[in-house]
């Protein structure tokens, strides 16, 4: 556990880079998958209820084999999956793109980096001199 903890500390900026991306398609994958077993679980359901119900509750030989026939030859909740993919995709990107906009960043050139770089250097050495003296 200490070891782990470390390691998350010492990480290169690559190597963060590609956990949030690993983090990201994760999430993706977990969505459409959920998605996926949700429709599956409610088309087989109508199946087994279209064919447990039979011909006298559809009236007639006909009607049940254009029931039985949409629910066998079109499973459409293929084509729901991907607008949920589609929305699942921009939403994740939308919050990723936030976290990026609202991290703090700090100007790191002209004029205003150099105040930036000076400023952190003195209060560098500030910490050090005030650290001196405490002893």
């Amino acid at each position: 556990m200490i070891q782990f903890r470390n390691r998350r500390h010492n990480s290169t900026l690559s190597a963060k880079y590609e956990m949030e991306e690993i983090s990201q398609s994760s999430k993706f994958t977990l969505i459409v998958t959920f998605s996926h077993l949700l429709f599956f679980g409610w088309y087989v359901t109508s199946i087994l209820f279209i064919r447990t119900v039979g011909e006298n509750f559809f009236g007639g030989y006909i009607n049940y084999t254009v029931a039985r026939g949409v629910y066998c030859a079109t499973p459409t909740y293929n084509l729901v999956i991907v607008i949920i993919g589609f929305k699942a995709l921009r939403h994740l990107n939308l919050q990723r793109n936030n976290k990026v906009a609202s991290t703090i960043q700090i100007k790191s050139t002209g004029h205003e980096g150099a105040k930036n770089y000076d400023d952190a250097i003195s209060n560098y050495w500030d910490l050090v001199y005030s650290g001196k003296h405490k002893f």
